[in-house]
């Protein structure tokens, strides 16, 4: 026995002598290298270290709830229990964590399609069927919320607690308050049979998946819900939501996928599945009906951690995509000297930008540029940026466009330079010195188009014309219309008055200053107008005297002041009537006694 191990060592130790002396190859009989692995096929890995193993889509798809028949809506609470809408059976199946589905709702729902939470907590839910949105309570309670849509489909709150409906059947988007009375239509027109929706409170702007014109929608609300396509040739999408970076995710039934759309439109294949319908995000997981096989299923990203491929991805360092490198050979895509790392080819360079269009692209995030690294003059570069906080813009020399150095800006133009030598801004002075942080012109006189922001004698100014001005001083905020004639305009670019707002106005007190308020009713001189006067009148010309009429106020509009006037008087005169009769109705009392 003692021998035969003598003879394994002395095996294994001439085995390391010939390996240290020869290459090694695994899939390869004719090494090249010390180690060299071939995985014997194109566009495969033969060196990976992986977490998961999925080089298709990067998406593990795993279901999570099965038996949801006819699901088509997903919503989850704040401790995991998930809420899906049984679309033919007419009722709301409720998920516990560990996957025990029971009946939360079976009564009053006529085709159940989307389920969204609101702002008070409870869930609603949009009846496709019944043409209604219904409120259920977490205790089950279910009562109408809002009625009159056609065939609605996809529900979303925005931040001021708004619901919007997308109605199916006339591909519309409805608008609807927050206690339910109030339905607007008229958003988003020149929808196509379109489904599921989700708003992004970053940009105010509804995201819609328009099914039958293969695109996602976008209603802007900054430009009064304008429909637009923001992303064409999604085919067939139903589903849709949104991350907390604004990536949207898209559920594309006919193609059986999940796509993920980038703020700036890049358009990447997120996972692939069975009919997706509905998505939704729970715990920074994507959740996804699967309304033909009856299942829920979770989205979980996976990442290589180190792929060395034979052809194609050369080279994958995917902790969060660190580094990428596709399609080239590696020596001629990335360079290693040193401490350098170089790229040579003729492509671009991103970061955080997956279609770079310069040489260097970064997006959502910072950049910054060390002390020393300046060009010569010679150079004639575009940017400089020199020792001692010197910064330059266009020709290095006498004829740079910009230079900053210390606390000091000069910008220099075709005719005329702007120094700044004490930390404010001047243009169009010609001053070397400003007593605001940005001067243009020569506030505060006012004699051009001027801006003052700053120190100037009325704090803040804006200098519109000769005469027109906006101004801030101590705890006031003027606007100064040309020559003091001229009116303020706020949703209309024809003001009539003084300050013409088009929409409403919401305040906690309106002071409306008057003369000639009308106690003098109450004077022993006054005139009242007898009742039978006052009845001819309202006989002949159907209102008050002294009062508008409907059509005068249809026409000219009420005028708070003069009518509250008006109104007082006929307040006070209707006193002194009921006084009057009073006195009469005591008298008659005696009378009778």
């Amino acid at each position: 026995m003692k021998a035969i191990k003598i003879f394994i060592i002395m095996c294994i130790v001439l085995l390391s002598i010939n390996i240290m002396a020869q290459n090694v190859g695994i899939g390869t009989n004719t090494p090249s290298k010390k180690l060299e692995i071939n995985s014997g096929a194109l566009n495969q890995s033969g060196l990976r270290l992986t977490q998961y193993a999925n080089s298709t889509t990067e998406v593990n798809v795993t279901d999570v709830f099965a038996d949801v028949l006819s699901v088509t809506g997903l919503a989850f609470d704040n401790i995991g229990n998930c809420y899906a809408t049984n679309f033919s059976g007419n009722k709301i199946q409720k998920i516990s964590p560990a996957g025990i589905a029971t009946d939360f709702v079976t009564t009053n729902l006529n085709g159940p399609h989307d389920i969204t939470f609101g702002p008070d907590g409870n869930l609603y839910v949009s009846n496709y069927i019944g043409g209604t949105i219904s409120k259920i309570t977490l205790a089950g309670a279910i009562t109408t919320f809002a009625s009159d849509f056609s065939n609605p489909i996809g529900l979303v709150f925005d931040m001021n607690n708004f619901l919007f409906v997308v109605n199916n059947g006339n591909g519309q988007l409805s608008k609807v308050s927050p206690n339910g009375a109030s339905v607007t239509y008229n958003f988003g027109t020149g929808l196509t049979s379109p489904y599921g929706c989700v708003y992004n409170a970053a940009n105010d702007k509804i995201y819609i998946a328009n099914y039958g014109a293969d695109e996602v929608a976008e209603i802007n609300f900054l430009l009064g819900g304008a429909k637009a396509t923001f992303k064409s040739g999604i085919t067939a999408c139903t589903g849709i939501n949104i991350d907390a970076t604004g990536n949207l995710y898209v559920a594309q039934a006919a193609p059986n996928k999940v796509v993920k759309i980038t703020s700036l439109g890049v358009v990447t294949d997120y996972a692939t599945t069975t009919y997706p319908f509905d998505i939704t995000f729970n715990n920074g997981k994507l959740y996804m009906a699967n309304q033909t096989i009856n299942k829920v299923s979770v989205l979980n990203a996976v990442s290589n951690f180190l792929a060395v491929d034979n052809a194609g991805d050369v080279v994958r360092v995917k902790a969060g995509n660190l580094l990428q490198t596709t399609g080239q050979p590696f020596p001629i895509s990335w360079t290693v000297a040193g401490n350098d790392i170089a790229n040579n080819n003729s492509g671009s360079v991103g970061i955080g930008e997956p279609a770079p269009s310069e040489k260097l692209q970064v997006n959502n995030g910072n950049v910054k540029i060390g002390a020393n690294a300046w060009a010569t003059a010679a150079d004639n570069k575009v940017l400089k940026f020199g020792d001692a906080n010197y910064v330059t813009i266009g020709e290095v020399g006498a004829d740079d466009k910009m230079e900053v150095k210390a606390n000091e800006i000069t910008l220099k133009a075709v005719s005329g330079n702007v120094l700044v030598p004490d930390g404010n801004v001047a243009i169009g002075t010609g001053a070397s010195t400003v007593q605001n942080k940005l001067q243009i012109g020569n506030p505060p006189g006012f004699s051009g188009n001027e801006i003052a922001i700053g120190n100037g004698t009325q704090g803040m100014s804006f200098s519109l014309g000769t005469t027109a001005s906006i101004w801030y001083s101590n705890t006031n905020f003027a606007l100064m219309p040309a020559n003091g004639t001229g009116n303020v305009g706020i949703g209309t670019t024809t003001p009539a008055e003084k300050l013409s707002v088009n929409g409403n106005i919401r305040s906690k007190e309106v002071v409306v200053e008057l003369a000639n308020w009308p106690d003098y009713v109450f004077d022993k001189k006054y005139n009242l107008p007898s009742l039978k006067n006052v009845e001819a009148y309202i006989n002949e010309y159907k209102h008050l005297p002294n009062i508008p009429s409907a059509k005068e106020i249809e026409t000219n509009g009420l005028k708070v002041g003069e009518v509250q006037t008006k109104m007082m008087q006929k307040i006070e005169e209707l006193t002194l009537y009921i006084i009057e009769m009073k006195k009469e109705i005591e008298l008659l009392k005696l009378k009778n006694n």
